[in-house]
């Protein structure tokens, strides 16, 4: 999701300056964190309702004038916060009128998970200027405008790294002052990223319908996703009904999770998820099944006889056995990377495709039955 965070540049405790103040609040907030899980661009600038909302009057070719309209100001203001569409956002009644009447800055991540969001307007809330903040949707115009088309693009964090954009063009783009800044602060490192044009002029992409449509497939994209999720679960807990608390478990784990130890865990959970599913459909047997061993360890091979026993067609049976394969290795690489003691930021990254790998393996499993499974009490 995309997530903008309001900050009143009013505010009297910043004396006029506002900037490094804000950016201040907002960057430490993000560092001291020990399970925000970042990897987003981030834009940043004022907050334009009222400039996009004026009348504008052409006097002459070189001459115009702005006028505010205050009925158009209040009906997109409105707008902005019930789009249509269900959107999550902080702003209270004590912050609307500062965020309707003041000056504001906006610092706007383009995607950014919505515990990461939520944890972050947590910790700003002490902040005497911290205004409150809107999951964009872009499928507004109106969204669109204030947190895209009127914002500038100014910084990539990922993790405890930021790097700052500059045009890709000319030099005089690069703030260097602004690399001693962000280290102050207490990102590990900060660098230069060249955007080559992107969001300016030249780029054929940076406009409202191509905005529009990446936002609806992102919302279609995350029902099937969660539809996917919604039918393993329901569906296995039939015939095994510690499935919702076995998933659950590992997916806490994983939101706690701070050092390679509990991503382990995760790890650990995945693989007994899938035995334990595995025990559910098809139980450790003495005799062999087509040469293959049918006892408690070898849940694969137990997974593959279920296939062959629902009487799907081979070819089902063997993507099902790719992916079954597919997610030992990972679990493999995750005790692998363990053993070497990676740092824990690429061990999170791999112990999320392990969560997700799991559900796409349980999917492909509930697949190969058409029937309902019998109920296990």
């Amino acid at each position: 999701m995309k997530v903008s965070f309001h900050f009143d540049a009013d505010d009297k405790s910043l004396g006029g300056y506002y900037g490094y103040p804000i950016r201040k609040a907002l960057m430490r907030a993000i560092l001291s964190s020990r399970t925000l899980d970042l990897n987003s661009k981030i834009f940043q600038g004022d907050f334009l309702l009222h400039h996009l909302t004026m009348d504008v009057e052409v006097i002459s070719e070189h001459k115009t004038v702005h006028r505010s309209n205050p009925e158009r100001f209040i009906s997109v203001f409105n707008e902005l916060l019930n789009p249509g569409t269900h959107i999550w956002h902080s702003i209270t009644d004590d912050t609307i009128c500062r965020l309707a009447n003041n000056n504001v800055w906006v610092m706007s991540f383009e995607s950014i998970g919505f515990s990461d969001a939520t944890e972050i307007d947590k910790m700003l809330r002490d902040v005497s200027y911290y205004l409150g903040a809107i999951e964009v949707d872009e499928t507004s115009p109106i969204h669109w405008e204030a947190y895209a088309g009127s914002l500038v693009p100014y910084y990539r964090i990922i993790g405890n790294k930021v790097n700052l954009f500059w045009d890709g063009i000319s030099d005089e783009s690069k703030n260097e002052g602004h690399i001693p800044e962000l280290l102050k602060i207490g990102f590990t490192s900060a660098d230069f990223e060249a955007l080559n044009g992107k969001f300016t002029f030249f780029d054929k992409y940076h406009n409202f319908e191509h905005a529009r449509r990446v936002a609806e497939l992102k919302s279609a994209l995350g029902d099937s996703l969660a539809s996917l999720a919604d039918q393993v679960i329901c569906r296995l807990a039939d015939p095994a009904p510690e499935i919702g608390n076995k998933l659950w478990s590992a997916l806490r784990t994983y939101n706690r999770a701070e050092v390679n130890e509990d991503y382990a865990q995760v790890s650990a959970s995945c693989r007994r998820i899938i035995e334990y599913i595995a025990d559910q459909l098809f139980p450790p047997q003495s005799e062999d099944v087509n040469g293959r061993k049918m006892g408690k360890g070898h849940y694969k091979n137990r997974l593959l006889a279920f296939a062959s026993n629902e009487r799907s067609s081979s070819t089902n049976i063997e993507l099902v056995a790719v992916s079954i394969e597919s997610l030992a290795q990972q679990l493999d690489k995750l005790t692998n990377l363990s053993n070497k003691g990676v740092h824990a930021e690429v061990f999170k990254h791999e112990a999320k495709r392990c969560l997700l790998r799991t559900i796409m393996v349980l999917d492909d499993i509930i697949s190969l039955r058409i029937d309902p499974f019998d109920v296990n009490v």
